[in-house]
């Protein structure tokens, strides 16, 4: 599990793309991670054949765990008993497969171990979010650069990934289809809506790891600190007229712009020594 930022802690499996004994390539999508401040796709960090599927979709697990290992011997076969579904994969690997890694002939990448690594293909990807609300994987946002789609061409192209997302297929058959010529953003594509039950009046869909992590943070801070607003108008304009007068001095003697901020603080500051009470708090009943 890579650390997509430095407080990130853990991370939550939201799809993987392959299966045990799926066949994938360096850098190809192998799962969509979710954290409460980023969702990422994540590439393979090695060619070759899914061995093992260590966790399953939405299992949080903690950042530096191997989550995955990739047999990177590609004369090996990997085979699954059949109906085994790919979190049985353990039992369901060859015994090469799952010998301990000192007895095993060839190499297996593990996806999780090397976790520094992963992020330097899925590069601060925190940085990564876009305006509008949908997120772009680094890997999808290098491809947009180097095929010089804009962001606004790559807002129209439609995604078939978790929440509608725009996975590395996605946008490759985008850009093989508009060099062939044909109607690159509205091929039929899109993922299709989800239809409401019958008399249903509502649709319900479970929420990621981020706005959960959000609305629970909402509803604590509320918890915390009741909220209470008052409204007051008050005059500034020679406060106003004072920083018009002096910001060019300032910020030749200061290196910094003046703002009306410090003079906010300053009255703030006065009105807490003057009335102590309203930097109080409540406990229990004193």
């Amino acid at each position: 599990m890579p650390q997509l930022g430095e407080s990130i802690a853990e991370g939550t499996i939201a799809k993987w793309h392959k299966r045990v004994g799926d066949a994938i390539g360096k850098d190809e999508p192998l799962l969509e991670i979710s954290t409460d401040k980023v969702d990422s796709e994540i590439p393979s960090p090695e060619a070759g054949i899914v061995a093992e599927l260590l966790f399953p979709e939405q299992e949080t697990v903690a950042v530096l765990t191997v989550i995955a290992r990739i047999e990177t011997d590609t004369s090996a076969v990997v085979r699954t008993e059949a109906g085994a579904s790919a979190m049985d994969a353990k039992d369901a690997a060859p015994p090469a497969l799952r010998a301990p890694a000192a007895e095993r002939t060839h190499p297996v990448a593990q996806v999780g171990s090397e976790a520094a690594r992963a992020s330097e293909q899925v590069p601060q990807a925190v940085s990564e979010d876009v305006a509008g609300g949908r997120f772009y994987s680094p890997l999808v946002l290098n491809i947009a650069r180097s095929e010089r789609i804009g962001m606004a061409e790559l807002e129209r192209i439609p995604g078939t990934g978790v929440q509608g997302r725009v996975s590395k297929n996605d946008i490759l058959a985008y850009v093989e289809r508009k060099k062939s010529g044909g109607d690159a953003a509205d091929d039929g594509a899109r993922e299709p809506e989800r239809p409401a039950e019958a008399g249903a009046a509502e649709v319900r869909v479970p929420m990621d790891a981020m706005r959960r992590s959000i609305a629970e943070h909402m509803v604590r801070s509320k918890q915390v600190s009741p909220h209470v607003y008052s409204v007051t108008e008050a005059d500034v304009s020679r406060l106003v007229a004072y920083r018009e007068r002096m910001k060019q001095g300032f910020e030749q003697r200061e290196g910094v712009k003046l703002s009306l901020t410090p003079f906010f603080l300053d009255a703030a500051v006065k009105a807490l020594k003057e009335f102590p009470y309203i930097n109080a708090s409540i406990d229990g009943d004193t």
